[in-house]
């Protein structure tokens, strides 16, 4: 299941008259609100999503807010108004984490992942905050010793915090650093080449390289 939750803050004359939620189905990705009259603006979204197999159930969110930058919408909205607010087209990206402690014999019941990114501007300002967190939890007790998750957010670099409980009841920690990159435009043909970054996670050192799509039906991000 994968939905997105919605906040938008209502402002009149610069005073604070009120917040509004919804949570949207991101198959159909609509959202209403029902707000006072004022000046509307979006400040920060939330997608969630969950999954679940024989052996583990995983849930993440991550959190996209606009401090001093632009919001993705601001409107004034008239007593009776019903507005269309427009799209908002969210740019993500994914990469794939492995969690495995130092004792081959330890399985790992439980792992936490937090961990966030700053956007500055060129006085050290703060713009944007991103965060991430995802729980995975081993179905009837049913550990392992080596956990793979899928993280999303907005592309960003993020310092991250792993924790995972053992079934030798220790508690297993990590920080570290994720890299999640901008998505690239593939359009249709074949022998499609897309640039990638590929990071050395001992070395931290980062080389270029690319991944070639054999025939791209439909103009995408990759």
């Amino acid at each position: 299941m994968n939905s997105m939750s919605l906040w938008v803050y209502v402002y009149n004359g610069g005073n604070f008259l009120g917040k509004s939620f919804d949570r949207s189905d991101l198959s159909t990705s609509n959202v209403d609100f029902a707000v006072p009259t004022g000046t509307t603006r979006l400040p920060f979204y939330q997608p969630f999503f969950f999954s679940q197999d024989d052996v583990r159930r995983t849930q993440q969110w991550f959190t996209h807010q606009f401090v001093n930058a632009p919001f993705p919408f601001e409107l004034v909205v008239n007593q009776g108004d019903r507005v269309d607010f427009g799209v908002l087209q969210i740019e993500t990206s994914q990469a794939s984490q492995v969690f495995q402690p130092d004792n081959p014999s330890v399985g790992l019941t439980s792992l936490r992942l937090t961990g966030f990114s700053r956007m500055l501007d060129d006085s050290n300002r703060l713009i944007e905050y991103r965060s991430i967190s995802l729980t995975s939890t081993a179905i009837n007790g049913a550990s392992q010793n080596s956990v793979a998750v899928l993280v999303r957010g907005v592309p960003g670099t993020y310092q991250m915090t792993a924790t995972g409980q053992g079934d030798d009841d220790a508690t297993y920690g990590a920080q570290f650093e994720l890299v999640l990159g901008a998505p690239n435009n593939t359009p249709p043909g074949s022998e499609v080449e897309n640039p990638i970054e590929i990071v050395n996670d001992e070395t931290g050192e980062s080389t270029s390289d690319s991944i070639t799509f054999g025939e791209v039906t439909e103009d995408g991000r990759t």
